[in-house]
């Protein structure tokens, strides 16, 4: 009869096999490590992290996707700031909502900026109904990327035949991401490509 003190060998067998299945197990979590990182391989991509170096970006960025799915051209307006203008028919740049208006009247309206071309300030009602126009004709409007910059960024989408650029061009001020005007036009390279130069559109 062996000895209480002999090391039995099925015990030896199974912490062999226990060590095994360890080393394997982190093996395959250390490789698999990779499958989580961004494109640049510094930043988590999972589902509840954000990619971008600001996370409340996430949630400008995702009510810009929101905007694009649903087509409620509505919610553009909570994301964008009126701005004052003071009509003075001797100036250039004296929008259309001025005319027939007495010099030195101060108006609120929402701006369009238009990617190599000139923008223009619309009231309230007639920006609504330029957006609507818009949506109707373009939609649905695809995401093509974010450009992130210091407290601020620019979301492009375009149109579905690719031909009409629809940008956000976004500042954080607080925690929140608005917009002092939304931009349109040509979906030139700059934009596509998502070059870091389009952030100067910021102002």
């Amino acid at each position: 009869m062996a000895s209480s003190s002999e090391t039995n060998p099925s015990l030896i067998i199974s912490g062999i096999l226990i060590l095994i299945i360890g080393l394997l197990a982190g093996w395959l979590f250390g490789t698999n490590q990779g499958y989580f990182k961004s494109k640049t391989g510094t930043k988590s991509t999972l589902p509840f992290q954000c990619q971008y170096d600001d996370n409340s970006l996430c949630g400008g960025e995702s009510e810009v996707k929101n905007i694009i799915k649903s087509g409620d051209y509505q919610k553009i307006l909570e994301l964008q700031n009126t701005v004052a203008v003071t009509c003075d028919d001797q100036t250039l740049f004296n929008p259309n909502m001025c005319e027939g208006v007495e010099n030195g009247t101060i108006l609120s309206g929402y701006v369009v900026g238009e990617n190599q071309g000139e923008g223009t300030t619309f009231p309230k009602a007639e920006f609504e109904k330029f957006l609507a126009d818009r949506f109707a004709k373009n939609s649905p409007y695809r995401f093509i990327g974010t450009v992130e910059g210091l407290n601020m960024a620019m979301i492009i989408t375009v149109s579905k035949d690719n031909n009409d650029l629809l940008a956000f061009p976004l500042k954080k001020t607080g925690n929140e991401w608005k917009m002092d005007y939304i931009l349109i036009g040509v979906p030139s390279e700059d934009f596509m490509g998502l070059k870091q130069e389009i952030l100067g559109y910021i102002r």
